[in-house]
């Protein structure tokens, strides 16, 4: 299970050394990679056991996890971040490219495992980038009334 402890415990800790938790969208989004660096984790020792049916299970549940991430980013703070200059494009891609071989690996009993590795690496490294670049400069770059644009886009979308 994603959320709880039953997939064995090794997680990467996730940054706060800019105090950017108090924004309560990026304190959400860091338990989220809390969350899928777990799910990383299983997936990747299921996969390395030969579990295919585990596999497809934690699969999908990462999929499901980061379908929800995913939209909270795009739908209001990647916008809001663009405006006020902090490019984006790159981190979206990475969402559909990793999202698809996810998607792949929740549906199939056979998938590449080195794809599979390849797109759990990017994944861990975007949420690397978003936790020690994009959530500070978010933290850093968007004023009160950005952030109050970003709550009702979230409010309007969900």
């Amino acid at each position: 299970m994603l959320g709880g402890r039953d997939v064995d415990e090794e997680v990467t800790p996730v940054c706060d050394y800019c105090d950017c938790r108090t924004r309560p969208l990026l304190a959400h989004l860091g338990a989220d990679h809390e969350r899928i660096l777990t799910g990383v984790h299983g997936l990747r020792t299921a996969t390395d056991s030969g579990d295919a049916d585990r596999r497809m299970v934690l699969a999908g549940e990462l999929v499901d996890v980061l379908e929800e991430h995913g939209r909270l980013e795009e739908a209001a703070l990647y916008p809001e971040l663009a405006l006020a200059g902090v490019p984006t494009d790159a981190m979206e891609a990475e969402h559909e490219d990793v999202d698809a071989v996810l998607r792949r690996a929740a549906g199939a009993p056979d998938v590449d495992p080195v794809e599979l590795a390849t797109a759990l690496r990017r994944l861990e490294a975007h949420i690397h980038r978003e936790e020690y670049d994009l959530f500070p400069a978010a933290h850093q770059v968007l004023d009160d009334a950005a952030w109050d644009r970003i709550h009702l886009e979230l409010e309007r979308s969900s």
